[in-house]
């Protein structure tokens, strides 16, 4: 797991100790199509480093349904 997450953009730069740190706690998840990671308003519990898919980025507008705000290709 630690090569993975030391692959990751994100973890560029970050000391040895840290890289340690976050792959103690990190776990692979895959995902189905269209599946969503997490809802708006839902209390965030988790961080995502996203390495490979899409990602989008939604907002819910009252009586106007979702707006995509930012997409992420991994």
């Amino acid at each position: 797991m630690r090569d993975i997450v030391a692959l990751h953009p994100f973890a560029q730069g970050l000391s040895e100790d840290h890289l340690d740190a976050l792959a103690g706690c990190a776990r692979l998840l895959l995902c189905a199509p269209g599946a969503y990671l997490w809802r708006q308003g839902q209390k965030p519990e988790v961080v995502f480093l996203v390495s490979r898919g899409h990602v989008v980025l939604e907002i819910q507008i009252p009586n106007q349904g979702s707006l995509e705000v930012d997409s992420f290709e991994g």
